[in-house]
């Protein structure tokens, strides 16, 4: 297994998204893995040899680093999720502290909750923030408000990254 990064090249073929790369070449070879992070393709396959991706300027990258890539941690706790949220200039360090010792939802997020309309799916969204002791990334409120933030999902997969170094 080989594992590899990438930059795409542009296209003009509309229908393959106007981006074209070894994702597209490798797609009959068994157990390969491709992540787009918006500018840089993470590759991995059963190939003996890089050659014929050479055109795109493979550069290989060690099993490690893939991983970090393509598999965001499942879960991070509270603390992490909130200093990276501090860190990345999502939230201030009294928001962090209100949220952490006073159980108090951020204002920025409550209003993504505030668009919830149903009633009950707003109150179940309010006590798992409230009340988290882990942060799930496979949680459909991760991508929400991850979203609501203007993060793409390879962004929230990075933050859970990043947060789970914290």
């Amino acid at each position: 297994m080989k594992y590899f990064t990438y930059n795409l090249i542009p296209n003009s073929n509309e229908e393959e998204g106007g981006l074209i790369g070894p994702s597209l070449i490798l797609k009959d070879y068994d157990n390969n893995i491709g992540i787009y992070d918006g500018e840089k393709y993470y590759g991995s396959a059963n190939i003996d040899s890089l050659s014929i991706i050479s055109e795109f300027n493979p550069v290989e990258i060690s099993k490690e680093l893939f991983d970090r890539y393509a598999n965001p941690p499942p879960q991070i706790t509270t603390r992490q999720f909130y200093m990276q949220a501090e860190k990345e200039g999502i939230l201030t360090k009294q928001e962090v502290k209100d949220a952490l010792v006073n159980k108090v939802i951020p204002s920025n997020i409550q209003s993504i909750l505030n668009n919830i309309s149903d009633p009950d799916q707003k109150f179940d969204a309010e006590m798992k923030l409230v009340s988290a002791i882990y942060f799930d990334r496979n949680n459909p409120l991760s991508e929400i408000i991850g979203n609501s933030f203007g993060k793409t999902t390879f962004q929230i997969d990075q933050f859970f990254r990043d947060a789970s170094n914290l």
